[in-house]
């Protein structure tokens, strides 16, 4: 049982929590522009070609004897002109991310302590997030269980309540729009994404069992487990709030009791808090390991920018999601194939790889859905 936990449990919840954040609460209301039977192609589309990033990602990793992040594994992989293009996407895609959860962990906080304004919960979160990045590995690990047990708690008490009423309600056809098809694009990447953590699960084996072979049924399940909790969220929310918020959650206080809505604050505020000190830790070591800054203004930065980008007036919760999800992500996951392609060329004959192989065509068709979610959001939100 104890090597299960170290083996398996710890290793996969900390994944999970990494990947369900703030992302989940903005799938149901884009799942309703499109209706739940394309929303499920989608999640298992995107599921299969995230886990593939996923494990693309550790091989990457565990070939490169340096401990960099993504921007350093991009200049030693596909030369130097690739570095600043990978700081930017990288780097910048980090401080965009840890904004987005200061921006909707509001409206969680307020649910439970309703009297706090905006401006001091996102404060609040900020310290709250802070507090815990720079812990250790293992800490981080067990950190992460903790939280994801009150996300699971949260998506099952709202698909308990939600998923009768949606059982008696035409959502298959639900506020379909051809003009939306794309729509779920950036969210359902950003939804699922979960790099951010791979180094980290990568590092678990390697310290833990010299093993890091151990690490793919972790990545595999770890991706997998989210986008099947996301159909329980997103079903039992379209149940009881019909059509849903964009934020998710507002939209059920006339549906849902004052006490059970308090719990879903405290849950959902456990769902941002995990996943924001799991990516505030791998921006902090991106910044010291991959553009050399000394660690004392590396953890300076990471604490300061996300919430100085939220007080400039970064505050869109959709728009940002779209953004970060459709084009940061997007060509993330471009460079993370490209990587991993000239790590499979180089691999010597006995190295420790979690892919051995994956065909052209399903790489090509990976790349198409990268750039067709870059350019829909480019046309939508920026041009």
């Amino acid at each position: 049982m104890n090597g299960a936990w170290k083996n398996f449990v710890l290793p996969t919840s900390l994944l999970t929590g990494t990947i369900i954040g703030a992302g989940i609460f903005s799938l149901p209301y884009v799942f309703h522009r499109i209706g739940i039977v394309a929303s499920v192609v989608y999640m298992g589309v995107f599921c299969i070609v995230l886990t593939l990033v996923h494990l693309m990602y550790a091989d990457i990793v565990v070939a490169s004897r340096e401990r960099h992040r993504f921007a350093g594994f991009a200049r030693n992989l596909l030369g130097s002109r690739w570095y600043i293009p990978a700081i930017i996407v990288g780097v910048m895609q980090l401080f965009l991310v840890l904004t987005i959860y200061l921006v909707l962990a509001p409206s969680f906080i307020r649910l439970f302590l309703p009297a706090l304004g905006v401006g001091w919960a996102a404060l609040a979160f900020w310290v709250a997030g802070t507090a815990v990045i720079f812990v250790s590995s293992r800490r981080l690990a067990l950190a992460e269980f903790v939280a994801t047990l009150g996300i699971v708690v949260t998506i099952v008490l709202i698909g308990v309540q939600g998923i009768p009423h949606a059982l008696s309600r035409p959502l298959a056809a639900a506020s379909f729009d051809l003009g939306s098809l794309l729509l779920p694009f950036g969210a359902i990447l950003y939804a699922l994404i979960g790099r951010t953590a791979i180094p980290t699960l990568v590092y678990y084996f390697r310290d833990e069992h010299g093993d890091v072979k151990r690490a793919k049924p972790a990545i595999v399940w770890g991706t997998v487990i989210p986008a099947a909790l996301y159909a329980v969220f997103v079903i039992g929310v379209l149940g009881l709030s019909f059509p849903p918020s964009p934020d998710a959650v507002s939209g059920l206080w006339s549906v849902l009791p004052a006490w059970f809505m308090a719990g879903v604050g405290i849950l959902g505020f456990l769902a941002l808090w995990s996943s924001y000190f799991a990516i505030g830790r791998d921006l902090y070591e991106a910044l010291v390991f991959d553009i050399n800054i000394v660690r004392t203004v590396s953890a300076c930065t990471v604490i300061a920018v996300p919430l100085l980008l939220y007080w400039a007036g970064l505050q869109d919760f959709i728009t940002l999601v779209e953004i970060v999800g459709g084009i940061f992500i997007g060509l993330e996951g471009i460079f993370i194939i490209a990587m991993w392609q000239k790590v499979h060329v180089q691999r010597s004959e006995n190295s420790p790889i979690l892919l051995s192989s994956v065909p052209l065509m399903i790489r090509v068709a990976m790349k198409a859905v990268f750039v067709v979610g870059i350019f829909y959001v480019l046309y939508t939100q920026v041009f």
